[in-house]
């Protein structure tokens, strides 16, 4: 696993010359996130008279789905019109990714045609990393079992826009299973240095590997319950109990998750001015009660918004655009 910006080279050596991908946070430095934030702020400002407006005339943004999704699919598109290009959306069901076409052929066939691609999809070695190795146009990692780096850009210009430039001063606590969105929190925290308190029920955390490697982070700290993690938090995350593939039943897992639940009484443990944030799809009354996430301290829509300006922000700082 890549750990920080001392990477990027090494990284973007495997690349073809003027091709830039995105496909997990830590394969960006702290500048270059911070471009991200900012410009994502900025683009929500400028939405009704976007200087980008033309950025992406006459250019083609293909993107796949194997797991089908609102926000990703709603801000990729709809951005990457306003910007003046074109998309085609494509799922399983359309195209043979994988089984009766190698994913490599796919990824060929499709820089030969688009100027960006876009992968949703259940494996980050075997579809995302080879169409990547595969692909003469930038790649745009949408989601896979290992990392959701788009969500995190979104919400970092989401918590920058409600706390001003201080944001990174902010406690940021993760209750819940480990999965692909806490993956990539612990990669922005390693490179942003903001403090990431953890906590997952028993049999649903980091893999050891991974334990290791936040071991040496000081500014990351791993918490036995959700309570003694929600101490002195500032930013309250969570997400739901069985994603989009897990093999677990809902059924199977509830008493794990039963004291993971946010609600009023675990937000009280939180600092003033504590804010509950969510990727969605949220299941009330599970994860997170209907008075916490529709309540005032929820910024899970404007979380949400963010989705479209932040991915505006990635298509136009990979394509070079971004001034």
């Amino acid at each position: 696993m890549f750990t920080g910006a001392q990477n990027i080279a090494q990284y973007q050596a495997g690349l073809p010359q003027g091709v830039r991908h995105f496909l997990d946070i830590n394969h960006f430095s702290k500048q270059e996130l911070e471009i991200l934030v900012d410009a994502s702020i900025n683009l929500q400002k400028t939405r009704q008279n976007c200087q980008y407006s033309a950025a992406f005339s006459g250019k083609t943004l293909v993107m796949i789905f194997e797991k089908l999704s609102l926000r990703t699919r709603l801000s990729f598109e709809i951005g990457f019109q306003e910007m003046g290009g074109k998309v085609v959306f494509l799922t399983k069901n359309d195209i043979h990714l994988g089984e009766k076409e190698t994913v490599q052929d796919t990824a060929k066939v499709i820089s030969s045609m688009a100027h960006i691609a876009l992968i949703r999809c259940y494996s980050h070695e075997g579809t995302l990393l080879e169409f990547a190795k595969n692909s003469s146009i930038s790649l745009i990692n949408g989601l896979t079992d290992y990392s959701h780096p788009c969500q995190i850009i979104a919400a970092l210009a989401c918590f920058k826009k409600h706390f001003g430039e201080g944001y990174l001063a902010k406690n940021f606590v993760w209750v819940g299973a480990f999965n692909n969105v806490l993956l990539s929190y612990i990669q922005a925290a390693q490179i942003l240095g903001f403090n990431l308190h953890i906590s997952c029920p028993a049999g649903f955390g980091l893999s050891s590997n991974l334990a290791k490697q936040v071991e040496g982070c000081k500014n990351i700290k791993m918490f036995k319950t959700a309570s003694e993690a929600a101490k002195n938090g500032d930013i309250i995350i969570t997400d739901t109990w069985v994603s989009m593939g897990d093999k677990f039943k809902l059924e199977d897992i509830q008493k794990s998750f039963s004291s993971y639940q946010v609600n009023k009484k675990l937000m009280s443990l939180a600092n003033e001015g504590v804010v509950f944030s969510h990727c969605l799809p949220a299941i009330r009354g599970q994860e997170v009660t209907a008075d916490i996430i529709d309540g005032p301290s929820s910024l899970v829509l404007s979380e949400a918004e963010f989705r479209l300006h932040s991915q505006k922000a990635i298509m136009l700082y990979i394509s070079n655009l971004l001034k």
